[in-house]
């Protein structure tokens, strides 16, 4: 397929999947609502679960409640203006939380979020103002960058989205004291971009690995960079290292 008729066709492809994704929120409330149920979200209520990976800290250090953020719906706060705490507490996770507590999902991605559950009307109530004490999993999207065009990610609206595509050491190391203080056990290394990318990935493993030497850290790539002189050894300072095949 030449890259002209790529074009089109990913384009197509990627609005039937925006044009699903409205038609599915509307079902889900509507179920919902006919059963007595409502929503919560693992991840803004920072409930322990080993089912899913948690917040995302973004390339430019924007945090998203989801893994799918592409169009920068799920934005909660901005990591250089209040620490990951403050952003769970703050306003915008706040009003997606009694958001889903009345039953309406609040962006098009909570449709088929693997964060999202259903839950009795009452009990729903119990997660809009959680107490967090501490985050077991979080998403660390060190680059938005990848080095393919896959057909389900829509690179377009991801650089458009992403006013910078690599988190810098400086700030790594911010981020990595904050996962010390806020007990994270669970540091997924990955999103939107290929972390082998990253041209000082052994770097930031090692400074992710001086304020929390116990921690797990898993990283997902297309095994594209993995054998590199530079990238090896950062490989090895992983608990898991998933490569997944991609449609490019």
């Amino acid at each position: 397929m030449n890259k002209k008729k790529w074009k089109f066709f990913s384009t197509v492809a990627r609005k039937f999947n925006i044009g699903a994704r409205t038609f599915f929120v509307s079902i889900r409330q509507i179920m919902a609502k006919m059963h007595g149920q409502s929503f919560y979200c693992v991840n803004l209520s920072a409930t322990e679960s080993t089912e899913t990976m948690g917040i995302v800290i973004n390339s430019d250090l924007t945090v998203s409640c989801n893994s799918d953020d592409h169009y920068g719906n799920g934005k909660i706060g901005y990591l250089k203006n209040n620490s990951i705490h403050e952003i769970l507490k703050d306003t915008v996770a706040s009003d997606y939380r009694k958001k889903l507590a009345a039953g309406y999902l609040p962006i098009p991605e909570c449709s088929n979020c693997p964060s999202l559950r259903e839950i009795n009307k009452k009990e729903a109530q119990n997660y809009v103002q959680p107490e967090v004490k501490e985050i077991a999993n979080i998403m660390l999207e060190q680059t938005a960058t990848c080095n393919i065009d896959c057909l389900s990610c829509n690179r377009d609206a991801l650089y458009k989205n992403r006013t910078k595509r690599f988190i810098d050491i400086k700030d790594i190391e911010n981020i990595s004291k904050q996962f010390y203080l806020n007990k994270v056990k669970n540091i997924y290394y990955l999103n939107l971009g290929e972390p082998f990318v990253s041209h000082n990935i052994l770097k930031v493993m090692k400074v992710l690995r001086e304020n929390n030497p116990v921690i797990n850290i898993v990283t997902s790539t297309n095994g594209l960079f993995t054998g590199q002189r530079v990238k090896t050894p950062s490989s090895i300072t992983l608990q898991y290292n998933l490569c997944h095949l991609a449609w490019y």
